[in-house]
């Protein structure tokens, strides 16, 4: 089974739910166009209410851990790559299951689930698996590879991270993408400079949305390492006639701690295609803002389940009790991947809170 482009983010499994789902809303022909179906719309029952009080959700959370760690547990069996991919991004909340559901995830036989063990070492700098991390230098994919490196380097491990510079020049965009996402989660701000000049490579034969999403990328990592004269980029793409561009630039407003785009983020809680109102719902709550709540409550029921997943990981930055009531509700799903996405959430706030910047 292919993945597709796994670039994005696995830790943000809404994204990549989204990226998935949402290219229906983006036009793609010139001329007269034949008659289309509305943008699917999220329920908006009222944005401009009382925002809920706020709980700590640990106490009411703290009966559905174990349901939480089995999904988890499952998942990381499931014969589906996505969902054992996510599993392992979900492993480092799991404590003592921590590094032997990394390990086997290492070994996995599918690149985009030891690419997410690797990334899940070299952030939570789990300096035990650093030995693992090394034998995946030689890996067959070259995205692996740089995960490798990646977490290697996060590990206080010498490694030469060379290899990754030549990886942002190549025709393959989810190699690019990869490497330029791992790059900005390294934090050595020397970088910029490299990135700037090498955002400007276009690929002549690649896929144009694919292109745009990798130049995000790029000004995503540019503005993690501290230069924000990209950000920009990324406030014009939530505005993008292509629906994945835009879902991915509006989850980036809140990765970003972006405050100054609160408002417009505010307006797209009412604005189609569902992914968008969703990840906006999503970004504000990063950015302390929790009025999005009744749009991500109002679409937990919804048909399709990707729509339900992406609900599921917007919740986990909720701390209403109805955020909760209805997380503990999407972890008896009938779908597996929504029953993942509630699962990562409750555990993530568990361990203490939504996800940081």
């Amino acid at each position: 089974m292919s993945l597709g482009p796994w670039i994005t983010k696995l830790s943000t499994l809404a994204a990549v739910l989204a990226l998935a789902t949402v290219a229906s809303a983006a036009p793609r022909q010139t001329g007269p166009a034949p008659e289309r179906p509305e943008p699917r719309r999220a329920a908006v029952p009222d944005v401009l209410a009382p925002v809920a009080p706020a709980v700590d959700p640990r106490p009411l959370l703290e009966p559905h851990r174990q349901a939480a760690i089995d999904q988890i547990v499952a998942a990381s069996r499931s014969e589906d790559p996505f969902l054992r991919a996510n599993a392992a991004e979900s492993a480092q909340y799991l404590s003592d299951r921590t590094t032997p559901m990394l390990q086997l995830a290492l070994e996995d036989p599918h690149q985009a689930v030891r690419f997410a063990a690797l990334g899940v070492i070299g952030r939570q700098k789990l300096v035990a698996l650093a030995p693992m991390a090394q034998a995946r230098l030689e890996d067959e994919s070259p995205s692996v590879r740089a995960a490798a490196m990646f977490a290697l380097y996060r590990c206080g491990t010498p490694v030469d991270v060379s290899p990754m510079a030549q990886m942002l020049s190549t025709d393959d965009q989810t190699v690019r993408g990869n490497a330029v996402m791992l790059l900005g989660q390294m934090g050595d701000p020397s970088a910029v400079p490299m990135l700037k000049q090498l955002s400007a490579k276009r690929m002549a034969r690649a896929n144009a949305t694919r292109d745009t999403i990798v130049r995000l990328q790029f000004a995503e990592a540019i503005v993690r390492l501290g230069d924000d004269t990209y950000i920009s980029a990324i406030r014009a793409g939530a505005y993008s006639v292509v629906g994945e561009v835009r879902v991915l630039a509006t989850r980036l407003m809140g990765d970003l701690g972006d405050q100054k785009m609160q408002a417009a983020l505010a307006q797209m809680l009412g604005e189609p295609p569902i992914e968008q109102q969703l990840a906006a719902a999503e970004s504000l709550a990063k950015l302390g803002n929790e009025q999005g709540l009744p749009v991500v409550l109002a679409n937990v029921a919804f048909p399709a389940a990707t729509i339900r997943a992406q609900a599921a990981m917007a919740l986990g930055q909720f701390h209403a009790e109805s955020a909760v009531n209805a997380l503990a509700q999407l972890l008896q799903d009938p779908e597996p991947q929504v029953r993942l996405s509630a699962a990562a959430s409750i555990l993530r706030l568990l361990a203490g809170g939504p996800q940081s910047r």
